[in-house]
């Protein structure tokens, strides 16, 4: 599995790459990444081909764990997938850009 910073994961979504957020409802509404699809860890296995498999999906929840486990998930079914280090916490303490809201 490859790992990303919020940095990283916020150029692969200005070049139009995608980046879900696997956290709650109310976690993302209270801020999530502009341009996140949101995408909650309890419904992955029931939207996967929303995916492309043929490009990689970043993956962000609160902190990383969450996250790592829905890229081990993603990867058994032929997605690449890319861990969010720090999650949506280190993007917050950076400053980096967000949306309130659905």
């Amino acid at each position: 599995m490859r790992n990303a910073s919020v940095s990283e994961a916020l150029e692969a979504v200005q070049r139009g790459e995608t980046l879900i957020d696997v956290r709650t409802q109310p976690e993302y509404v209270a801020g999530h990444a502009a341009g996140a699809l949101f995408l909650p860890m309890v419904s992955v296995p029931m939207r996967i081909a929303e995916l492309d498999p043929a490009q990689p999906v970043f993956v962000v929840c609160e902190s990383g764990g969450r996250s790592f486990q829905v890229c081990l998930y993603l990867e058994r079914y032929g997605i690449d997938a890319v861990n969010v280090l720090g999650g949506m916490a280190q993007w917050r303490a950076l400053n980096m850009d967000m949306e309130m809201g659905e």
